[in-house]
């Protein structure tokens, strides 16, 4: 890939102009959510006894208010999102003619190199590898009917929800699946990642794992979580509701009073108390029957949530208050994976090593802290940079050219041109 002039009429990346305000909005705080989830596996919760759940009733009821109203929604919304940019892209790529075999090909591609790299180098509950892998189908189904990709979401739905209870039905558990292989996992990393390990050893097991079935069982089943979420950002997107709130009104607020009461609902009654049950490893393929209504629950809330915020942005006074965290929504990809880097060194056994010492509190507070800052890193760099580093090297691999990096000057006035001479 060498450096090379753009042509007049290019597949570029979306210009500040064309970008929608309320989509990098919103996928900046479902971003802060998506950290908030991945803490309990960064910081060692997860593979503690009893889950890591405190016998403080304050933390408990921290994680289990995390769980039902924010942890999964933020990944569902993260999901839509992602849909929704990969169905702009395919939009440009079409209009200017270019083939959208070839462009998926290099979107994607370049996509899943960024995602295991982190999965094996950084963190290995990686969601960028499935989102590579649903982008691919996602070029097969983009020219076919808005009643095809909702048939397509359902039928994921349907298989997402039946995996799990065919294998409990017919006992059919892989090794990855008992409790004796993820017993001995979780004290594997413990051990790795929280005692003893180097960063070498940390990759070491992480690479052992991902060419282990059980990465290939998580990304079946993430891939089978987010189907949904994929088509249902897809429709939206087809649908103008993101595009043009305005004329869409009475539809958008139709979808959030039918889908943010019922997943409200639900959450209290499911999502709430299973967050506060502490989940044993001897139990993971148990409570199969209350799975559906525990994604639907998850399903209904995402989408309340979104709609929600498409009403409060149409609003001036509301949009302007969360201008500040726009620029994080732009590099979301960078500051993913900055956050992974930052947060596995604060963690890990190979940076500050606080393995399994830090509660909810602790663990909210900081991803508060880090969210502030990377809104203001993201104002500063993109005041100097067109895209994050992250985005630009994405960019750049998708095009086939490096993509121009710096933000050029503005041209000097009349009035200042006359100054310096």
């Amino acid at each position: 890939m060498t450096p090379a002039v753009i042509p007049d009429n290019p597949l570029a990346p979306v210009s500040g102009s064309e970008r929608i305000v309320a989509l990098d909005i919103i996928r900046a705080l479902a971003l802060f959510g998506v950290i908030l989830m991945n803490l309990p596996s960064l910081a060692g919760n997860s593979y503690l006894p009893g889950h890591g759940v405190s016998a403080n009733a304050w933390e408990a009821w921290g994680w289990g208010i995390s769980k039902a109203f924010l942890a999964a929604k933020a990944m569902s919304n993260f999901s839509m999102l992602f849909a929704m940019g990969l169905f702009i892209q395919f939009d440009r790529a079409a209009a200017r003619g270019m083939g959208r075999a070839s462009f998926a090909f290099r979107r994607l591609g370049g996509l899943l190199i960024i995602g295991l790299a982190h999965n094996v180098l950084i963190f290995d509950k990686d969601i960028l590898v499935t989102y590579a892998l649903l982008g691919f189908l996602f070029a097969v189904l983009w020219g076919v009917r808005t009643r095809t990709l909702v048939l397509v979401g359902i039928i994921g739905l349907v298989l997402g929800e039946s995996l799990p209870l065919l294998i409990k039905a017919f006992h059919l558990d892989p090794r990855w699946a008992t409790s004796a292989w993820v017993e001995a996992n979780a004290a594997a990393r413990h051990q790795i990642f929280g005692q003893t390990g180097t960063w070498l050893q940390a990759v070491s097991h992480r690479f052992a794992v991902m060419t282990h079935g059980s990465f290939g069982a998580f990304t079946l089943e993430s891939l089978g979580y987010m189907l949904p979420m994929f088509m249902t950002g897809a429709v939206i997107w087809r649908s103008g509701l993101m595009q043009d709130p305005e004329a869409h009104l009475t539809t958008i607020r139709r979808i959030f009073h039918g889908s943010f009461w019922i997943g409200l609902l639900l959450n209290f009654a499911i999502r709430l108390p299973l967050g506060l049950i502490p989940t044993t490893w001897g139990k993971v393929a148990e409570g199969v029957p209350l799975i559906l209504f525990k994604d639907i629950a998850v399903y209904s809330l995402a989408l309340g949530y979104l709609m929600g915020m498409l009403l409060l942005l149409r609003k001036p006074a509301w949009k302007q208050r969360f201008a500040f965290i726009m620029p994080m929504g732009r590099m979301a990809l960078t500051n993913y994976l900055i956050h992974s880097l930052l947060l596995s060194w604060v963690f890990y056994h190979h940076g500050l090593g606080l393995w399994g010492r830090t509660g909810f509190r602790a663990q909210f507070l900081l991803t508060a802290a880090l969210f502030a800052c990377a809104c203001g890193w993201s104002h500063w760099w993109l005041s100097r940079f067109r895209f994050g580093p992250a985005e630009w090297l994405w960019r750049s691999m998708t095009y086939g050219i490096w993509q121009p990096f710096r933000r050029e000057p503005p041209p000097p006035t009349v009035e200042s041109a006359s100054e310096m001479a």
